[in-house]
């Protein structure tokens, strides 16, 4: 079977901005929201759309191939994946991260 399924996530904020969600209550940061966005989202929608695939198309013992092609803040979450769960793609192909994050928004 030949195919592709692509996904989506927002990182669990739900519509909201990073910045809405990003402070407690108390003023400190969130640092599992903080986690969230910037990497563990996309590893679990990885992980669930794997076996979704998997599950949908009947794949049965056959390999499901995973890659991740993402770009700017993509980016850099790309970089994330790749030092964090790189076993877990057949490959990742990274574009115009964003990493310098105190001189890019002034250059602009």
């Amino acid at each position: 079977m030949y195919g592709a399924v692509a996904g989506h996530t927002d990182g669990g904020f739900n519509g909201e901005s990073f910045d809405d969600v990003f402070l407690l209550a108390n003023g400190t940061v969130d640092w599992q929201t903080r986690f969230m966005f910037g990497s563990q989202g996309i590893h679990e929608m990885m992980a669930i759309g794997q076996e979704l695939t998997k599950n949908v198309y009947s794949t049965g013992d056959d390999k499901v191939y995973t890659y991740y092609q993402p770009c700017s803040e993509g980016g850099r979450e790309g970089w994330s994946q790749a030092q964090r769960y790189g076993f877990d793609y057949d490959g990742i192909i990274v574009g115009a991260r964003r990493v310098i994050f105190n001189i890019l928004p002034r250059t602009l």
